[in-house]
């Protein structure tokens, strides 16, 4: 936490005012003030008002509650207050679109940014990390730590220095002395101390945060791969805690203090390699590297309970671990409301409940980054209502909402129903995802099949939620602030046709309806080719107004794609109905897997064969 002076209310009122003019008018008085974690207190007043607050976090929270018309007292029981941004799985954000972001998470109270990279920042004699995709230089992520500092965030590096490497080692000729498996970095040879000593020093130059996260999670094939044919067999705790040891040395060295994700000690020491809350033997926790602190990362769960036992699992360590939650936006193409909704309030009480004092709220771009990152400033806003205060109030939260970001809070978190949730009988959660119908070909229906297993109704359900949001924006205009809903126009009409479509095939092809066949060809298919590409022209526009070209070109092939195979599918059925094929073999192939089926991923939905 960044303690509170004049000096630093100045620079802070300074930085929010490029984008926030009129905050020069409201004429703050800020009275400093002592207080464990984040606290702050807005007395309205004739011609200007009292903010008392102990941190420059607070006084941003302060200021954003100003500029909503409200006065009252808040406080969050915490001293780390976080945000981790992904920005290396493709969507590598402009500077300019950083700062806009970090003065919004000023005025909504956050005080640290997490920067996760991958391979996305430049290192010197390193010519194939990162290459083509982006990266940040030591210069570019020094402007950030300044404008981030100015605004009372702390922005630290989130690297990686085990698994989540393919990227870097894809590259083989120039990666292979420090490969292991295709992901993982090789342990215990010269050459990888040498790599991670240049990462290292890398973000200890650019950033003035003394604090480090190396990653070291989901390594599930570590030690299994070149290490084993060079030195055969090896316990995967022990390669683990002596790799860990060298990444930990090396970041004393440069006077960081290293975090990792918690995971790989419950997996490396459970049978079934689950993460999941388990006694680990006492030689495993001496093994833990003192310094290193451990993040317990879950995104996924609804009860308090489930994560108060956990992070009172982690005393084994003999401390509280950093907790981590989720602000979802993975593999969505519009950030999911209902998820973040129902997993962040009990993470975060249970984080009160037991005394965590350091929280993160993750912003993962799994799949490729294609989720339109502002609409998830609806979560951002969500979770610091939950921090602030233990009961959140949606009244509250879409007037900060507009005052902050200048959109309509309701129908941002409205349109995030463009993703399916459905409680089984099992009590399974079961996921329906947008991304996942818009990729899913048209012909195979992979991603329809498994779904239909589950969801019989599937199509129908999906395709009138899709009118009722293309109803509702109907009068909504352009944009809702940096929000784009021409955007959430274009995908939903895709979606729309997508979903039609698959409708009008499952009345028309058992019966061989010829004449509904036809109009499929020559109506509803060219519909649906058209709606993916008015959705990729304004993916592009959106994409390109905050983030690096690099990494757009996957979601253009991605969706020049779909347009393809909706194309070939018109001609399969023009095929059929003049007589050229006697069937479609696609379309006669077993109708469902065997069992319900969530995928995920475009490659496991655009084909049911190898994929570059």
């Amino acid at each position: 936490m960044i303690p509170f002076t004049q000096e630093a209310g100045a620079a802070l009122l300074e930085e929010l005012s490029v984008d926030y003019p009129q905050l020069q008018k409201l004429n703050p008085e800020f009275v400093p003030v002592q207080h464990q974690g984040l606290f702050l207190e807005v007395e309205p007043g004739s011609e200007k008002f009292r903010l008392s607050c102990n941190t420059v976090a607070a006084a941003g929270r302060g200021l954003g509650m100003a500029l909503s018309g409200e006065s009252g007292q808040e406080h969050a029981p915490f001293d780390l207050l976080a945000v981790m941004l992904d920005v290396s799985r493709n969507f590598v954000p402009e500077l300019s679109w950083l700062k806009r972001l970090f003065r919004r998470l000023a005025l909504l109270g956050f005080n640290c940014v997490m920067l996760y990279t991958e391979d996305t920042y430049q290192l010197d004699g390193e010519p194939f990390f990162g290459y083509l995709r982006g990266g940040y230089t030591l210069e570019e992520l020094r402007e950030l730590d300044r404008t981030a500092r100015r605004l009372g965030i702390e922005l630290v590096g989130c690297i990686q220095t085990l698994g989540h490497l393919e990227q870097v080692l894809k590259w083989n000729r120039a990666y292979q002395p420090v490969t292991d498996t295709p992901r993982v970095l090789l342990a215990d040879v010269p050459e990888t101390g040498n790599l991670l000593r240049k990462m290292i020093g890398f973000w200890s130059q650019a950033l003035s945060s003394r604090r480090i996260h190396i990653g070291m999670d989901e390594a599930h094939d570590f030690g299994r791969g070149r290490h084993q044919d060079l030195y055969g067999p090896a316990d995967s705790f022990r390669l683990f805690s002596r790799h860990l040891a060298r990444v930990a040395e090396i970041c004393r060295e440069y006077g960081l203090e290293p975090m990792i994700w918690s995971d790989m000690y419950f997996k490396i020491n459970d049978p079934e390699r689950f993460y999941r809350n388990s006694i680990l033997p006492a030689e495993a926790l001496r093994e833990v590297p003192a310094g290193v602190r451990l993040v317990y990362w879950d995104y996924y769960n609804d009860r308090q309970e489930h994560y108060t036992d956990f992070i009172e699992g982690h005393r084994q360590f003999g401390r509280l671990p950093i907790v981590a939650s989720g602000i979802w936006t993975w593999s969505k193409l519009w950030y999911d409301h209902h998820k973040t909704r129902s997993t962040v309030p009990p993470c975060v009480n249970a984080c009160r409940q037991t005394g965590v004092r350091e929280l993160i709220f993750t912003m993962w771009g799994d799949d490729g980054g294609f989720c339109h990152w502002e609409s998830a400033s609806a979560g951002l806003a969500f979770a610091a209502e939950c921090v602030y205060h233990t009961e959140p109030d949606n009244t509250r939260i879409a007037r900060r909402f507009k005052a902050v970001a200048a959109a309509d809070y309701g129908l941002v978190t409205r349109i995030s129903a463009m993703e399916g949730y459905h409680r089984l009988a099992d009590g399974y959660e079961f996921r329906v995802r947008a991304a996942v119908l818009l990729y899913d070909d048209p012909l195979l229906r992979i991603a329809l099949r498994g779904y239909r297993k589950a969801i019989p109704e599937v199509a129908a359900e999906r395709h009138a939620v899709f009118l009722r949001l293309l109803e509702e924006l109907k009068t909504a205009g352009s944009r809702s602030g940096e929000i784009n809903l021409d955007l959430a126009r274009a995908v939903l009409t895709a979606l729309e046709r997508k979903t039609y479509y698959h409708l009008e095939l499952d009345a028309a092809w058992p019966v061989r309806d010829r004449k509904r066949l036809a109009r499929l060809s020559r109506e509803v298919l060219p519909e649906l080719a058209a709606a993916i590409e008015a959705y990729a022209a304004e993916l592009r526009r959106e994409w390109l107004k905050a983030a690096r070209p690099f990494g757009l070109e996957v979601q253009q092939i991605r969706l020049a794609g779909a347009i393809a195979r909706a194309r070939e599918t018109a001609l399969r059925i023009n095929e059929f109905l003049s007589g050229s094929i006697p069937t479609i073999p696609e379309l006669e192939a077993a109708p469902e897997p065997p069992w319900p089926y969530e995928p995920i991923p475009y490659a496991q939905v655009a084909t049911a064969s190898s994929i570059l």
